[in-house]
């Protein structure tokens, strides 16, 4: 990826929600209007104005299915002029106005909460096995990222490309974690335009390379499931995991949710083991930042 692309997409998912510009972000990535709109269009297939837009309208589908925000309040979240506008460009990309989308999606969840010491355990309706989530502070992480467009099961090539370039920087410790951080929603984001950061713990920030740049995933407090198994079952349990979200008496923070993954140290040591290792299913403690409120910051 283009460092400067990757500096933008980077610029643009910490301030989408904001007052940003085509303009903003050619000055924060030292770079001519003209050409970042260009090489940006090549990279991403959509203009800088459309991908914001698309984002923000991502948003604010997520929002109609996990919150009762309502339309205007929506609206103005979404950094849009008005109602009318918002639920214009909103069924142009989904073809369903925001309300029809809200009767569709809206997660109607039927199961019973029980709290434990360390969290509540969960029995959701359709899904057979109880969830025990643990809620728990976490620090904040500094990692190495590459970022990644497709669904899940495009990644395990680009976590080898990562694992090559940091075994090359000796960067892998007894200690390492592979991480990666999700943007989007499958349901109704295009599969090809999924978000994802493919990240690796690192114990500073680094000089990194022109596909890979190093950021900090934030803490706070999370509602962690562990899950040992199938890639399959996997995510079935993090389907039911979202549904967990309405009953719990917990809400969303404003951040993005993440897997953490449980390799063995010599895995990580040699990455064509990667592939091998994980046709045997995985370990991985899912990560969802919640509060203790019932609305989500807007």
């Amino acid at each position: 990826m283009n460092n400067r692309i990757t500096k933008a997409i980077q610029f643009i998912d910490h301030h989408y929600i904001n007052d940003v510009t085509p303009e903003l972000i050619a000055r924060e990535v030292c770079c001519s209007v003209n050409h970042l709109r260009k090489i940006f269009k090549q990279y991403t297939g959509e203009s800088i104005v459309s991908y914001i837009k698309r984002l923000r309208l991502q948003r604010a589908a997520h929002y109609l299915i996990y919150t009762n925000l309502s339309m205007s309040e929506l609206s103005l979240a979404s950094r849009f002029e008005n109602q009318e506008s918002f639920s214009r460009s909103f069924k142009r990309l989904y073809n369903l106005s925001p309300r029809d989308f809200r009767k569709k999606y809206f997660l109607k969840v039927k199961g019973t909460i029980e709290n434990v010491n360390d969290g509540q355990i969960a029995h959701i309706e359709n899904y057979e096995n109880p969830l025990h989530i643990k809620l728990q502070t976490e620090p904040a992480r500094m990692v190495a990222c590459l970022r990644h467009f497709g669904t899940y099961d495009t990644i395990p090539q680009a976590y080898i490309n990562l694992l090559n370039w940091a075994n090359a920087q000796n960067l892998i410790k007894s200690d390492t974690q592979l991480i990666t951080v999700c943007y989007d929603d499958k349901l109704f984001t295009p599969r090809e335009k999924i978000r994802l950061d493919l990240c690796l713990t690192i114990d500073d920030e680094i000089v990194a390379g022109q596909k890979i740049y190093t950021k900090k995933i934030m803490g706070g407090l999370f509602a962690k499931l562990h899950h040992k198994g199938s890639i399959e079952e996997h995510m079935r349990k993090w389907n039911a995991f979202a549904q967990w979200l309405p009953i719990s008496g917990y809400s969303f923070r404003d951040y993005c949710a993440y897997d953490v993954y449980h390799f063995p140290h010599e895995v990580l040591k040699e990455p064509l083991q990667f592939l091998n290792y994980l046709q045997s299913g995985i370990e991985v403690t899912q990560m969802y930042p919640v509060k203790l409120e019932n609305y989500l910051e807007i």
